[in-house]
């Protein structure tokens, strides 16, 4: 998200331009006593404390058995992305207090490092940091980290015969770190390279080659082009001597190494020598036991003992090759879920079964000894089935429960307790993470993963008054509020600010965040709530006034903002410069106002295709940007847009979401009324409109990636001629703006 802010800035950036002056204010330094150089004032910055409780696969966050350390990163935005505020890392210890936090935080992340400083685990929370004070954290959401990939270094390399380079491979891991690994099993395809258990290939043949790196079921290719050895020192070389890359292994039966041979030149040049440029041959003594072939690929056979020699002419090495047979491991635990992904249950119609379909093989029918545990990564409870009687429980109605195997439990026994397992949770939306481990009695262990989203049905009407008490349906500030229809409410809530500037201190400075991922619709009603404020204003009462309002969760979920005021605070640093600011988020603005010289955009969305954005009886002013409307559909209808720099940006690269602009009042803009440069492949529609002053329509060179010409007819331009030259700007050699029929008469009531 935050790359996607980043470009919305650079767009903006882009479209604004510069002009060389500084807005920096005087305010931010200080002159000294002497009358010299002003320094900059630093602004202090208030901080708190956070506590949190950690034990080993028990209770609050439980972190796994083979943590070593703890690392804590505070950002400023509730879903980990955003500035960095502080990051530290703490041995690991049943309860830690970070101090220093600054009071802006809003999220921290924390991850559990295994011995080697590996990731185990990484869990997000939001959190409250309140100036001199400690505050404690919830953690809704807990992920394993497991690797994802394989990295390989490099992915594509030249060399020439007798060349060699040495490759590294290590794991990306599911919260996007890496981490190096020593398990990677190198192997290649085609006959130009050959490779070594560590990673070094050399080049044996012109041609080409790939090298891969496999860690369990995880790959990446390298490829290798091999161009032609260069021509020798003039004169006849003759090998002085050669030495193997290994002079003993040993390997189980069916393992596959490859060995080099480097050789001395009698004119002191070294390089690899291979078969088919020097001669060089190998002979394993007793080929059942190892197999070798002319490029040093051994195999290993059968249990023994033999002895490779390697030849070059008058020239040999030997390798001692002892073949073993592994022990016969004793197969895990299989604990089937039989799911994809989530389950999604619903508040309310608990208890929830932790895995109804469940099923448990091994290859032994009595577990005696064993041990069932189950951890629910979370505050739920975990209760226990009456039947089957598996043996002793300890944990029953926590969130980790034991039960200890007695003789004659099997598998099946274990697949019907846990298919009776059900956990207890009453309170707001959340993720549920729960482990479950099988220990068989032989020392072999299997595990499984439940993952369930618990949603409410309630639909809530909140209210936010400073004036009235506190409860649990009235709020002293908006934030809260959003919080708990985000955590606990269904589709269809309200809530319903009274009139007051709620930039002010003491309540969140006026800049609120929505960032719950499965977030019901719900509407923000502000005190002139159903009273337009557009082109066909209505008297309104004193307003609901907020600096922002910022969506940051990638849903479908759409947010109505009805009645409101955005307008940022100049006193205040921390006020954002967009009213409204969604990713990946529906919106419908109604009856709003936008409007502040300090305020760049009133309306900043990009849709990605999820639906279309509404901006209805609003009114823009006094504003750089009114509308930036990108990447999904959007109606733009019965706003005013007045003194601003520019009106609406718009555009869309999703086929079948159209873009409507109609009965809207364009006056003096300064730059544009509305700038069509990135629509793409969607319809576009500009009609009953009023142009008046200098703004211009404009359509420019990137609407080489569409099929349509903009179709800007019926509007009214301000004369009965229809649009001046100066009213329209098409940079486009492909496409252009219609404009004929135009309208002769205004058809938008000027307020």
């Amino acid at each position: 998200m935050r790359h996607l802010r980043l470009l919305v800035w650079i767009l903006a950036l882009c479209l604004v331009g510069c002009d060389g002056s500084s807005s920096g204010s005087s305010d931010n330094f200080r002159q000294d006593s002497s009358g010299g150089t002003s320094t900059p004032t630093v602004p202090s910055v208030a901080t708190g404390s956070v506590a949190f409780t950690f034990h080993r696969a028990q209770t609050a966050l439980e972190v796994p058995n083979g943590t070593q350390t703890l690392r804590f990163v505070f950002t400023d935005r509730a879903d980990g992305e955003g500035r960095l505020l502080l990051e530290t890392s703490k041995p690991f210890a049943a309860s830690i207090t970070i101090t220093g936090v600054p009071v802006t935080a809003r999220s921290v992340r924390v991850t559990a490092l295994g011995v080697s400083g590996q990731p185990l685990l990484t869990a997000l929370a939001a959190v409250v940091v309140q100036k001199g004070q400690t505050s404690t954290v919830n953690f809704p959401v807990l992920e394993q980290v497991v690797p994802t990939a394989v990295v390989i270094d490099p992915t594509e390399v030249e060399l020439r015969v007798g060349g060699e380079r040495q490759f590294l491979a290590w794991l990306r891991l599911s919260d996007g770190s890496t981490f190096p690994t020593n398990s990677v099993e190198w192997s290649r395809s085609g006959t130009a390279v050959l490779v070594d258990a560590n990673g070094r290939v050399v080049a044996v043949g012109a041609g080409s080659g790939t090298v891969t790196a496999r860690v369990g079921s995880l790959s990446a290719e390298a490829e290798i082009t091999v161009l032609p050895a260069l021509p020798e020192t003039p004169g006849l070389l003759t090998l002085d001597s050669f030495v193997l890359s290994r002079n003993s292994l040993t390997v189980d039966v069916g393992a596959t190494l490859q060995v080099f041979a480097t050789g001395t030149f009698s004119n002191s040049t070294v390089r690899v020598i291979t078969n088919a440029q020097d001669g060089l041959t190998y002979e394993s003594a007793d080929g059942t036991v190892a197999s070798v072939d002319d490029e040093g690929r051994i195999v290993a056979l059968s249990e023994g003992s033999t002895t490779i020699t390697a030849q070059a002419g008058a020239l040999t090495q030997q390798i001692v090759v002892t073949v073993t047979i592994p022990s016969q491991p004793v197969d895990a635990p299989v604990i089937d879920l039989h799911t994809l992904g989530d389950t999604t249950r619903t508040l309310g119609a608990g208890p929830f079964l932790l895995a109804p379909d469940v099923t448990v093989t091994d290859s032994h029918a009595d577990l005696a000894g064993g041990e069932l545990k189950i951890v629910q990564y979370g505050s739920v409870g975990l209760s226990v089935p009456t039947s089957p009687n598996l043996g002793p429980v300890t944990g029953a109605g926590t969130s980790t429960m034991i039960v200890s195997l007695n003789a004659g439990v099997s598998p099946a026994m274990v697949a019907e307790f846990l298919r009776g397992v059900s956990l207890s949770y009453t309170g707001p939306q959340t993720s549920i993470f729960t482990e479950i481990s099988l220990n068989n009695g032989q020392g072999q262990t299997g595990f499984a993963y439940v993952s369930m989203e618990i949603l409410s049905e309630e639909v809530l009407g909140l209210t936010v008054d400073p004036n009235q008490p506190l409860t649990s349906t009235n709020f002293h500030d908006l934030q809260p509020a959003i919080e708990r229809v985000e955590g606990y409410g269904a589709d269809g809530s309200t809530i319903t600010l009274v009139a007051g500037d709620f930039r002010a201190s003491g309540f969140d400075q006026g800049n609120y965040v929505c960032y719950y991922h499965e977030a019901p619709d719900f509407t923000i009603r502000g005190a002139n709530a159903g009273i337009p404020v557009g082109t066909q204003p209505q008297t309104r009462g004193a307003e609901t006034v907020l600096a922002s309002v910022n969506l940051e969760s990638n849903t479908d979920a759409r947010i109505t903002f009805d009645g409101l005021t955005f307008d940022p605070n100049k006193t205040n640093s921390t006020d954002g410069p967009v009213g409204i600011n969604t990713l990946a988020r529906v919106i419908s603005a109604r009856n709003c106002v936008f409007g502040s010289s300090f305020q760049d955009m009133g309306i900043s969305a990009w849709g990605y295709s999820r639906g279309v954005c509404l901006v209805e009886d609003c009114r823009f002013e006094n504003i750089n940007y009114g509308a930036i409307l990108y990447d999904g559909g959007a109606t733009v209808r019965r706003n005013a847009f007045r003194t601003v720099r520019n009106g609406i940006s718009f555009g869309s690269s999703y086929d079948g979401l159209q873009l409507v602009v109609e009965y809207n009042l364009f006056e003096n803009s300064t730059e544009t009324h509305i700038d069509a440069s990135l629509s793409r492949l969607s319809a576009t529609r500009v009609s009953n409109n009023a142009f008046l002053g200098t703004g211009i329509v404009t359509l420019d060179r990137y609407s080489r990636f569409s099929n349509y010409s903009l179709d800007a007819r019926n509007n009214w331009w301000g004369q009965t001629s229809g649009p001046l030259p100066s009213q329209l700007l098409n940079n486009s050699t492909l496409e252009e703006i219609l404009v004929t029929p135009f309208l002769t008469t205004n058809p938008v009531p000027t307020p």
